[in-house]
């Protein structure tokens, strides 16, 4: 399937670059598989065409997937590709894009290779975790960082019509969020920890309470989705859940 596909994107890359040509496209990454990056070398995955905003087509590895929505505006870079709108996340995750948001703050992209999908290291994980360990395991994260206040709030309100989180996600705005505040600062190096999940960021340190990075799985428990904020501003949290 995949040469046939490789085939046609070249063939509409050739013709004008036209709304029709783009949505052509769409509809055959649409056909592949969600595992297919995992069943293919990179090589022949960057021979996959991907339409940007303007209809034009080019190599997967040279389009930016647009997840930070109508944020995109402010920036104005040089020889950066923003993927058509029509690509959606999960699309974007299929194909492995370069995602716009890690790209403008500075961030690498996350996690190593640990050999199987995160959701099945997250699965594995929670089997030795009860709900009930969650105040536990935040609190020791909190003492880890030094942090000197915590906090815990359900947040009730329901922000629809706002654009807080990336692009599909919006059902996620409109429950109720769980909040787990502490007022220490959140390194890149926690931040390596918490995606390298079962290495963590701590193994090198004796005065932690937590080693593995396992702990703040927990809050799978409870929730489909969590964001990380560092700020300096109490009202905002280390972790918001939905």
């Amino acid at each position: 399937m995949l040469p046939a596909i490789i085939q046609d994107l070249k063939v509409y890359q050739g013709q004008p670059p036209t709304s029709g040509t783009a949505k052509k496209a769409i509809l055959l990454l649409k056909l592949l598989p969600p595992d297919i990056s995992d069943d293919i070398s990179d090589e022949k995955r960057r021979e996959i065409l991907v339409p940007d905003g303007r209809n034009i087509l080019f190599p997967v590895d040279s389009v930016f997937y647009n997840d930070i929505g109508n944020k995109a505006c402010l920036i104005n870079p040089n020889n950066i590709y923003i993927a058509h709108p029509a690509i959606h996340d999960g699309l974007a995750t299929t194909l492995r894009m370069s995602r716009l948001g890690l790209r403008f703050t500075g961030l690498k992209q996350p996690g190593r290779d640990m050999g199987e999908q995160p959701t099945t290291t997250i699965r594995n994980k929670l089997e030795g975790y009860k709900e009930k360990q969650l105040l536990t395991e935040f609190i020791a994260n909190a003492i880890d960082a030094g942090a000197t206040e915590f906090g815990i709030l359900i947040d009730e309100y329901q922000h629809t019509g706002l654009e807080i989180l990336s692009r599909g996600m919006d059902k996620f705005q409109a429950c109720s969020s769980l909040v787990i505040y502490n007022n220490a600062v959140f390194t890149d190096k926690d931040f390596d920890g918490i995606c390298e999940t079962g290495i963590g960021g701590k193994r090198e340190r004796t005065d932690s309470i937590g080693q593995f990075g396992s702990g703040a799985l927990t809050m799978f428990h409870f929730s489909e989705v969590s964001c990380i904020f560092n700020a300096c501003v109490p009202i905002i949290s280390d972790f918001f859940f939905r």
